[in-house]
């Protein structure tokens, strides 16, 4: 099972990339129509913001989780032990599954 969620995983962060890659060749492309033909792309815009960028966010989510690189306050985990930890991390992680939860 394992395997699979972590080729499903690496398979959402290349759709991700692959999203970043499309926001900057878009923007890229608009601002060139722009100052250089005087005709920017009018569909650029929206669809950065309301697709491109959502994707990018939500697809990549699974791999910053697995590997831990959401910002963390290590000043305050140096006092606390690991049981206090443990139950942060958890209250932390139902805080976020009422929020998803909420918003769907």
């Amino acid at each position: 099972m394992s395997r699979y969620l972590k080729l499903l995983e690496q398979s959402l962060a290349a759709i991700a990339v692959a999203a970043v890659l499309a926001m900057m060749l878009l923007v890229s492309l608009d601002v060139i129509a722009r100052y250089l033909f005087k005709a920017p792309l009018t569909f650029q815009y929206n669809l950065t913001e309301d697709y491109l960028m959502v994707i990018m966010v939500a697809l990549a989510l699974p791999w910053a989780e697995r590997r831990g690189v959401f910002i963390r306050l290590t000043p305050f985990h140096r006092f606390m032990s690991p049981a206090v930890r443990r139950c942060l991390y958890a209250f932390n992680n139902l805080l976020v599954a009422l929020m998803l939860l909420a918003m769907t």
